[in-house]
């Protein structure tokens, strides 16, 4: 598990910025390594350019699909060879089955609202904007995801999680310490900066 700050705020305004880049990566990945790459990407991210609204409106739960292969793609292969300017680990080396594990502490004294936040972190966030019920898929060559925190969700996620931290009994924080310690820093130092935080797991 990592925690990455974002200049950029979210996830699919960094997405965007390097869009046009991307495709022609992709392409040449496409063309050397067929079998690594998704044929099906290609068109998508075609859509996306010739697309000047900035929006990632997906019509069917396999374009939504599509789109989560791509940006996995972009996070995992094309970002961590490109190292980009806008992010900056803020923390990392934490296995994601503490983060699981603390779920059931988490939803015991938080919102629906800030258990949804969690999930995100441990389940992956989509960018497909739907009109039908869509969860993060991710592909089945990878055993990883990828979610983001918005400045605005993390200041009222760190508000929460430090409510949360005071109910919490000794016991149930010292079992949980790692993963909470961890994303409380994380927030801490987002807020601070004033500045989103992306989320993955590989």
């Amino acid at each position: 598990m990592n925690l990455y700050l974002n200049k950029l705020n979210d996830l699919q305004s960094l997405f965007l910025l390097y869009a046009e880049d991307f495709y022609g990566w992709y392409a040449a990945n496409r063309q050397e390594y067929p079998g690594e790459f998704d044929a099906q990407v290609l068109p998508l991210l075609e859509s996306i350019l010739a697309d000047k609204s900035g929006k990632l409106h997906r019509k069917t739960p396999e374009e939504a699909r599509i789109l989560d292969r791509a940006v996995t793609d972009f996070w995992f292969c094309y970002c961590a060879s490109l190292e980009p300017s806008e992010v900056k680990v803020v923390e990392g080396g934490f296995y994601a089955w503490r983060c699981h594990d603390a779920r059931e502490i988490i939803e015991k004294y938080a919102s629906r609202t800030m258990l949804q936040r969690w999930d995100w972190m441990i389940e992956g966030r989509t960018l497909a904007q739907t009109t039908f019920d869509h969860q993060f898929v991710s592909p089945e060559d990878y055993l990883c995801w990828i979610g983001y925190w918005t400045p605005e969700e993390i200041a009222s996620l760190n508000a929460e999680m430090k409510k949360v931290r005071e109910m919490m009994s000794e016991a149930e924080y010292e079992m949980h310490q790692i993963p909470i310690d961890c994303v409380q820093r994380a927030l801490g130092v987002a807020l601070e900066s004033r500045m989103g935080l992306i989320l993955d797991v590989s």
